[in-house]
């Protein structure tokens, strides 16, 4: 009987999921133009450039919109700063030891374009005895995310250098892990809409036929921009009362760190998870949910072989659920 009802439902899904997707393409073009006339304005004007804290983006009007149509894959387990767009001509350089300061794990990301990555600074590249780092660079036009795991103080944002000239000192703004969480609270958890439903509503079938489509095509579309070098993911979708089970050799964790984040069908968190041991089971999920699990290596320059640690990843009914396998939950 479930196999008959998948088959005719085909009839609406595959409508909406082309619908959905032509949908937040044509938005993401419109929200992106916006956005580069918008930053060209702020370079002709020559405005002094500075860190701008994640929970300080959240509360320009339009974010919201912009984040779902540009970076659409919430990461609720690490503050992040953005800087720029700038020009360069030839090189950035980048102070490396103010992250060293924050945070056990941090990722400095270059973009440039529409989010193309072109380097990524992580501990497992960045020497201790290192304070600066350089990178040479076409001319173009590039911006710099940086995202810290493991905090160990305040969020001090790194120094920037532009072709050799101070573009802008490190910056502390405190605790943003707990501002950004806070914010989530009130703004993001489980937020609903029907704008984010119809930009968002084709991940979920997207990932519903992940088993009979091209794995590469599959990470194509739903991944996030980032860090794809030293991250490596899980994804799948979670119906309303199911459980996420987690199965891993332990020595993983001495190697990375491991989280989940599980989206309602708009694209934004309903819960998330900071997974602290080998055999995990998540809560019963409390509405259908995209699961996207990641493991962060920033310690080494590759991503991960899970299969070398037995990593496993599947969804059970509650039914099944060993109450003894079950992390508190953690939500912020």
């Amino acid at each position: 009987m479930k196999l008959i009802y998948n088959c005719v439902a085909l009839i609406w899904r595959i409508p909406g999921f082309v619908l959905s997707f032509l949908f937040y393409r044509s938005t993401r073009f419109l929200i992106l133009k916006g956005a580069q006339i918008m930053f060209s304005k702020r370079l002709k004007k020559n405005e002094p450039l500075t860190w701008t804290a994640y929970s300080e983006s959240l509360e320009i009007p339009g974010a919201l919109p912009y984040m779902m149509c540009t970076t659409s894959r919430w990461n609720p387990h690490a503050p992040l700063g953005s800087f720029g767009p700038f020009d360069v001509k030839s090189h950035i350089d980048v102070q490396i030891e103010s992250a060293k300061k924050s945070a056990r794990g941090w990722i400095i990301t270059i973009f440039k374009g529409d989010f193309e990555v072109v380097d990524i600074l992580y501990p497992g590249n960045s020497p201790e005895q290192t304070a600066w780092k350089r990178i040479d660079l076409p001319p173009d036009q590039y911006r710099i995310l940086v995202r810290y795991y493991g905090y160990i103080g305040d969020t001090v944002f790194p120094g920037v250098k532009l072709d050799g000239v101070q573009a802008t000192n490190e910056r502390n703004v405190g605790n943003e892990m707990q501002k950004s969480l806070d914010f989530f609270a009130e703004n993001v958890v489980d937020r609903r809409g029907l704008f984010y439903y119809c930009t968002q509503y084709y991940i979920f079938q997207w990932l519903r036929w992940k088993n009979i489509l091209p794995p590469k095509l599959v990470r194509r579309i739903y991944l996030p921009v980032g860090d794809p070098q030293i991250t490596s993911y899980e994804y799948g979708i979670m119906k309303k009362g199911e459980h996420l089970q987690l199965n891993f050799d332990k020595s993983l964790l001495d190697v990375a760190d491991v989280y989940v984040t599980y989206c309602n069908r708009c694209g934004f968190p309903a819960f998330w998870d900071e997974v602290h041991q080998a055999e995990f089971v998540s809560r019963a999920s409390p509405c259908d949910v995209v699961y996207l699990v990641r493991v962060v290596n920033y310690e080494n320059e590759n991503e991960l072989d899970l299969q070398k640690y037995d990593f496993s990843c599947k969804v059970i009914p509650g039914q099944q659920v060993n109450p003894q396998l079950s992390l508190k939950e953690n939500i912020g």
